[in-house]
């Protein structure tokens, strides 16, 4: 009896313990070397998406009703009017262009606060996925114009967030309508055990790790969730600190 509770136990450790542990060190080794297909396969990137949803809507919905407040009147009329169109649109092709490996690596290797580099590479995201005038949101190019730099697509880039919020210094160069902000400097980051900020159970096969970019932080930038999926525990979701 006492042998076979000691089996118990140690397959629950290893189940619970050593193989998210294992998985978290995986993910940990794919930053680092910026290896995309490793990062992939230790990802569920459809469900990291719907996580991901309600805070792009809002970012979205905040910088539409900018945009909107910016607008003229008879623009005003018609971003009013396709409001609930435009913005389920820029959302999906959002969340497809921001959620890859390559993205990912991207945030995690740049200087800075996480929350820095997540609004400013959906800055210019907005910006690319409407080039052009509103009808482009649909798919019609016939209004675009002036590549982008007098369209929804470049104005809508340049309202979408708090510009003091997301990092700019007061008279740091402001890029032109349409244009995509330079990334900062990637860096070589020693991602360790003093980058997770909390730990949490989250349902019998799931639990969430608060985790900071910087080790000195006391908070977490944003929270992950990890979860037994596919035959191997995986990032299911990401939460940023708002």
């Amino acid at each position: 009896m006492k042998r076979l509770i000691a089996t118990a136990l140690f397959l629950l450790v290893g189940f619970y313990v050593a193989w998210p542990a294992w998985s978290g060190y995986q993910i940990r080794e794919a930053l680092q070397a910026r290896d995309p297909k490793k990062l992939g396969a230790k990802v569920d990137f459809d469900s990291v998406r719907v996580s991901l949803r309600p805070v792009v809507t809002q970012k979205v919905s905040d910088g539409f009703d900018r945009y909107h407040s910016q607008a003229g009147p008879t623009a005003g009329l018609i971003l009013g009017q396709l409001k609930k169109d435009v913005i389920p649109k820029i959302v999906e092709t959002s969340l497809v262009a921001l959620l890859t490996p390559e993205t990912i690596i991207r945030i995690a290797s740049e200087a800075g606060p996480l929350k820095e580099s997540f609004e400013r590479i959906m800055r210019e995201q907005m910006g690319r996925t409407i080039p052009g005038g509103v009808a482009n949101v649909g798919g019609d190019t016939s209004q675009a114009s002036n590549g982008g730099q007098s369209g929804m697509g470049g104005m809508f880039g340049r309202v979408l967030g708090n510009r003091a919020a997301a990092g700019n210094q007061p008279g740091a160069a402001e890029p032109k309508a349409g244009e995509a902000e330079p990334p900062t400097q990637p860096t070589k980051r020693a991602y360790s055990y003093a980058n997770i900020k909390s730990f949490a159970p989250n349902g019998p096969l799931s639990f969430r790790v608060g985790v900071a970019k910087d080790p000195a932080t006391p908070d977490a930038d944003i929270t992950v969730e990890m979860s037994f999926t596919g035959g191997d525990w995986r990032v299911t979701g990401l939460v940023p600190r708002s």
